[in-house]
């Protein structure tokens, strides 16, 4: 069983994902395993308290949206918003989504309602109601459509790809709006380092685009969305397996994480603690653990460690061992 990436539950729109309760091996990623998340805010309160600062400034929300999944969680927040009436001094704004690919995404979302849309969106479908469409949203296709938002000049709301502001039209509308003190850049994903969209997060006074150098006076925003999973995503769909996989491969990152999902996985079975690093996973059934991405290190199997489990790091020179030391009993195995 491959995951692809694991996000949260309980999303809006979209149902949420049905556990595969049968695997032999099991590829999953555990990139964020280490995190903890509080209970989801209220995401279309955070998004209105945004526009209203921004549009009371008269500058415009940019929003960076990946095409597929996200930019249609926002026009879900952004038609609550409008149908609830949480913006009444801006009840008629516009919102721009200025993607081909999201364009796309979004009526490939209307397309199939029933198969994917959980019961809250379904509910509103039965009244008649379109879950991720409102009066005032615009769609942008051709290049001159595109062009032509920036030519706006009341405050308006921007959803553009990529996410990460790596590529895409978004780095169009970032060159129009950093350099104003009115705007917002709104981020409702994850910003991986080294990308523009963290460069920004992180404070950035000036960036480069299309050859020029930007100042940024902007407000960059992270949104309650920009969180991502933690290891309660991961340990949930390892939890989801009854049958027990011989072998479970963890990418990319190992460490720190790995063990707080070993940790999760031993929870099945009353295990906690850093202990449950290797106990848990072998009383979950885990023959073997890969987890990618540590340099290899030499150590010798302490006692209390059955034979069985082995963790492999993925080193420069090739495959490796990763030492693994379990305080609880003050050993440590190759």
């Amino acid at each position: 069983m491959f995951s692809g990436d694991i996000g949260h539950g309980n999303k809006p729109l979209i149902r949420n994902p049905q556990y595969i309760r049968e695997a032999d091996y099991v590829i999953m990623e555990s990139t964020y395993g280490d995190r903890l998340h509080q209970d989801p805010p209220d995401y279309a309160k955070e998004l209105a308290a945004v526009c209203r600062d921004t549009f009371r400034r008269g500058g415009n929300l940019v929003i960076p949206a990946f095409s597929v999944g996200r930019t249609q969680e926002m026009l879900y927040f952004l038609r609550k918003i409008k149908t609830e009436g949480m913006l009444p001094e801006f009840e008629g704004f516009e919102v721009y989504i200025d993607s081909p690919l999201a364009v796309e995404a979004t009526n490939i979302f209307h397309k199939n309602v029933k198969e994917c849309f959980d019961e809250e969106a379904l509910e509103l479908v039965r009244k008649g109601k379109n879950p991720i469409s409102f009066p005032g949203l615009k769609v942008s296709v051709t290049s001159d459509e595109s062009k032509m938002i920036n030519f706006i000049e009341k405050p308006i709301v921007i959803i553009s790809a990529s996410g990460m502001c790596e590529a895409g039209r978004i780095r169009h509308h970032l060159k129009h709006n950093l350099w104003r003190k009115d705007s917002t850049i709104l981020f409702v994903g994850y910003q991986v380092p080294g990308t523009l969209g963290n460069l920004l997060l992180s404070g950035a006074k000036e960036v480069r685009l299309f050859g020029e150098t930007i100042e940024v006076h902007a407000n960059p925003e992270p949104g309650g969305n920009q969180r991502p999973c933690g290891p309660a995503a991961p340990a949930g769909m390892g939890q989801g397996i009854w049958g027990n996989p011989k072998e479970v491969l963890c990418s990319p990152w190992g460490g720190q994480r790995l063990r707080y999902l070993c940790v999760a996985f031993g929870k099945r079975n009353g295990h906690c603690g850093i202990g449950a690093l290797q106990r848990g996973c072998l009383r979950f059934g885990i023959k073997r653990l890969h987890c990618p991405g540590e340099p290899g290190a030499e150590g010798q199997e302490g006692e209390g460690f059955p034979c069985s489990f082995q963790c492999i790091c993925k080193a420069s020179g090739g495959w490796g061992t990763a030492l693994v030391r379990d305080p609880q009993i003050g050993r440590e195995a190759q």
